[in-house]
């Protein structure tokens, strides 16, 4: 037997399977038990005749997202911010006389109207005449592959509120697009970067940026921002791939040297390197080992491949030696050490492009794919990074 802990959650499992046993004399009562953790399940629950039905249920779908966003843009008011909306954001009221003490006299701003929410049932709440949302809905559905029904309602709130505070009569597309940053990444925020810094990010966005739009393995680059967000002072975003494929070896390591982009760009455009990398350094990391030891690529150790993560009566084992363990970090290194090289040849080779689209960036702050596109060109077909 394990620890305190361990003792009283044989006991509150004990209890529970009593309960559910007891429930077989009984009629009419269905149990239904849900988790985001089906692992750390006791065996003994999932036996026939007590949790023996089990339904996954996964994050929606494209067509289950769209069906989302429109349920929920129906309750806002949407459209083109140059119409005429049938129903009014915000209904202006001036100061009641019984907000004041008889005889206090008002100033001049308490006499202004002041802008106010006007509440309202759903069923007055009506969708500018001819702007479609299914057309919204559809835009904001390739964005959000992954995300959660709770998520989608947070976006179309946070873009009904943002629409508000900016004194639009109308939620319009852009804003909605925005919310999905501000719940997805992070608020922008007015932390001030100095022009070196800012420079920085840009040279480092832009390398993630040419290794993506380089790599016919890697999905479309859709924007880059140096425009702080949460905790992350800049962002490339790509295409979020919602298929379920297996990721190839060539993938993996396209993949590595789009996470080495921005370590490399900031050694060659600034002839040193910052802390900013480490997520980027880190990440590159883990996928390295994940795919020597988990997915069995190694040359070192041929096919083998572990289970992360592995547990034995609540506690984590290894299955792996010491000594394995070193060679695998070993080729681990090598890897990462290629991918930079290559990034590093590749960025050297696209310099020019490199730096006029740095300069676009840091004099427009957010790039969309059309600006990308027009400095480097369409992206090619056909050509894979050769791996090690």
């Amino acid at each position: 037997m394990g620890g305190g802990g361990s003792s009283e959650e044989n006991r509150t499992i004990n209890q529970l399977l009593a309960e559910l046993d007891g429930l077989s004399s009984k009629e009419a009562i269905v149990v239904v038990a849900a988790t985001n953790y089906p692992e750390a399940i006791d065996k003994a629950l999932l036996r026939e005749g007590r949790f023996d039905r089990k339904v996954n249920i996964p994050m929606p779908d494209k067509k289950a997202r769209t069906e989302l966003f429109e349920f929920y843009l129906n309750r806002i008011i949407t459209g083109d911010p140059n119409c005429k909306p049938k129903v009014q954001v915000f209904k202006p009221r001036t100061v009641d006389s019984d907000d004041k003490a008889d005889g206090a006299a008002k100033t001049e701003e308490e006499t202004k109207p002041a802008k106010t929410f006007e509440i309202k049932e759903l069923k007055d709440i009506k969708v500018v005449e001819g702007v479609s949302n299914k057309e919204y809905a559809d835009a904001l559905a390739d964005r959000t592959p992954g995300v959660s029904p709770a998520q989608i309602s947070t976006i179309v709130n946070e873009a009904a509120l943002n629409s508000a505070m900016h004194g639009k009569d109308v939620v319009p597309l852009d804003i909605l697009q925005e919310s999905i940053d501000d719940v997805l990444i992070g608020k922008k925020h007015r932390q001030r970067m100095s022009d070196k810094s800012l420079e920085r990010t840009a040279y480092h966005e832009v390398g993630h940026c040419i290794m993506a739009w380089l790599s016919p393995l890697q999905k479309d680059v859709v924007k880059i921002s140096i425009i702080p967000r949460g905790r992350a002072g800049g962002y490339t975003q790509q295409v979020q791939d919602e298929a379920m494929e297996p990721h190839t070896d060539e993938f993996l390591f396209s993949q590595l040297c789009v996470l080495m982009g921005g370590r490399v760009a900031e050694r060659i455009f600034m002839d040193d390197i910052s802390t900013g990398a480490m997520d980027d350094l880190q990440r590159a990391t883990r996928l390295s080992m994940e795919k020597l030891l988990n997915y069995g690529m190694s040359k070192t150790i041929g096919q083998l491949a572990f289970k992360p993560n592995d547990k034995n009566d609540g506690r984590a084992w290894m299955t792996w030696s010491e000594e394995l363990h070193a060679k695998v970090e070993d080729e681990a290194r090598q890897l990462v050490a290629s991918a930079y090289s290559h990034t590093e040849k590749t960025l050297l080779e696209m310099r020019q492009k490199h730096e006029a689209l740095t300069q676009l960036l840091l004099s427009k702050k957010e790039l969309n794919k059309a600006d990308i596109e027009g400095v480097l060109g369409a992206r090619p077909a056909g050509v894979t990074p050769a791996t090690l």
